[in-house]
């Protein structure tokens, strides 16, 4: 027997619905940091190697402290209701399209159909670490923590290096990280082609 479709009235389904005002403060900031960072050089003529390099390192400084924020307000007490985890996703988001560079066929490799994951449930202690040491190693760097948005759903951090290009980083904890290392140093011995 098939299931009755529940139904929804056309009023309901265009009325206008609007974030909590409140949370507009937040949201300008955030959202000056992630996509405004290098506004101190615009207009910079990014043809030149100099001219690019400062607009990526002030640009990926600015993604880095909105990412710090984020994760700042997702740890404090009380806990982000959905609406103001909704617009926080929604600035992790805009991180990741830069990174991506808009482009939506990179976007579908990183989508896997799932919910979004529950940030009291994943490895976003590890997760911070990594980035941190990751933006220390390469101050130009831009180390996205991908459980922060809501489609990147490969690795757990969304990597974009200027002289790398883009990088996927899987973070394993615990029993499974022991077990990868042991592995790891067996195939540097052994250099076992089929290991």
């Amino acid at each position: 027997m098939a299931k009755k479709r529940k139904k929804v009235k056309l009023e309901e389904s265009l009325k206008l619905s609007i974030f909590p005002l409140e949370l507009e403060p937040i949201v300008r900031e955030l959202y000056e940091l992630a996509c405004c960072g290098s506004k101190n050089l615009w207009p910079i003529d990014v043809k030149t190697t100099e001219g690019r390099n400062q607009f990526l390192s002030s640009s990926h400084a600015g993604m880095r402290r909105a990412q710090e924020k984020i994760v700042e307000r997702i740890k404090s007490e009380p806990q982000p209701d959905e609406i103001e985890l909704l617009l926080l996703r929604g600035i992790a988001d805009s991180i990741a399209w830069q990174i991506l560079g808009y482009q939506l066929c990179y976007a579908r490799r990183l989508f896997v159909s799932q919910q979004p994951s529950n940030l009291n449930h994943c490895n976003l202690d590890s997760a911070i670490l990594v980035a941190k040491k990751s933006a220390e190693d390469a101050p130009d760097s831009m180390p996205l923590i991908s459980d922060l948005t809501s489609f990147i759903q490969v690795g757990d951090i969304l990597n974009l290096d200027p002289s790398k290009g883009i990088t996927i980083n899987e973070i394993k904890e615990g029993d499974k990280n022991l077990y990868l290392l042991e592995f790891m140093a067996f195939i540097a011995q052994a250099q076992c082609e089929r290991a």
